[in-house]
């Protein structure tokens, strides 16, 4: 019995040293259509190493900004510094709760804000988190708690970047890797804020999705909210304006602002701007920098009377 344990545990560790070692090997030399299971995404395409690097070195913000593409194109870190407001926006594309919280958990005590403004939307609220969680660990060193949201996400293309991610990291290979502050019709802002460089409306680029709210980033959510409280930080709910017909698809609607509401301050900007999707949007989901001037300021506006 105790030579078949002994046996056992040896195959074992024998199987996780061949995965570990075909993961980083799959990583280094395969194609990508045959290593659909491991995704690497160093720099993405929301500037996430830059803007993860640059945190780094910030503290004592008036305002944190956090979410998804809808935050970190729709809140212009200039247009706050210019009322008096020092802001970073912290966040990362499809950036679900599970992702908001590991961030918070990082950065919060050396950031220091004295208000968060967290972008909330029901999109967001149903999405797995895998794609955030790859975005992240590609453009993070490994740490405790990149490792915990790993298991919350618990997805097999997650836990494969991690390992070749760390493999990566720890080795020295992206030493020398610098992201330049533009991308096709994206620029970099210092502060987080990535400015769209077109003002076209790309009325292809999805004006419909299903929401069906995740329990797991509910729970995030939650934990958000208490983590910040708990810390003694206002924290301002807000969903970004959209265009109608995507914002119209979603049939949680109500239930979400709901549910915002008894969370914690909250406004839902579908309801109050009138917008226009030609003016205002480079495509359903993000503004161009006239739609941002205009919802920018009047988050300000709430800012100020708080």
């Amino acid at each position: 019995m105790k030579k078949f344990l002994s046996d056992i545990i040896q195959f074992s560790f024998f199987l996780i040293i061949f995965y570990l070692c075909f993961i980083v090997i799959s990583g280094l030399l395969f194609p990508d259509f045959l290593r659909r299971n491991l995704i690497y995404t160093l720099g993405g395409n929301g500037f996430t190493y830059t803007r993860l690097k640059e945190a780094k070195d910030i503290s004592h913000v008036d305002v944190l900004f956090l979410g998804s593409s809808r935050a970190y194109r729709s809140f212009d870190i200039r247009i706050f510094d210019t009322a008096g407001l020092t802001s970073f926006n912290l966040g990362t594309s499809n950036q679900t709760p599970i992702q908001s919280f590991y961030l918070l958990e990082k950065y919060l005590d050396q950031l220091k804000p004295a208000t968060i403004v967290f972008e909330v939307n029901p999109d967001i609220f149903s999405n797995n988190g895998v794609e955030s969680a790859i975005d992240i660990i590609s453009n993070e060193k490994m740490n405790v708690s990149l490792l915990k949201m790993a298991a919350d996400i618990n997805d097999i293309k997650v836990w494969n970047t991690l390992i070749y991610s760390t493999f990566r990291k720890s080795t020295g290979l992206e030493n020398s890797f610098i992201e330049g502050n533009q991308k096709t019709d994206q620029k970099y802002i210092k502060g987080g804020y990535v400015l769209s460089l077109t003002e076209n409306f790309d009325q292809d680029a999805g004006n419909s999705y299903v929401c069906q709210l995740e329990r797991k980033q509910m729970d995030a959510f939650e934990k958000i909210i208490s983590l910040v409280k708990s810390a003694n930080i206002e924290i301002l709910l807000v969903q970004s304006p959209v265009v109608p017909a995507l914002y119209n698809s979603c049939s949680e609607n109500k239930n979400f602002d709901r549910l915002m509401n008894q969370s914690s301050d909250y406004i839902n900007f579908n309801r109050t701007l009138n917008l226009t999707d030609t003016l205002h949007f480079t495509d359903g989901q993000h503004l161009n920098q006239n739609g941002v001037a205009i919802f920018c300021n009047e988050v300000i506006k709430l800012l100020q009377a708080k």
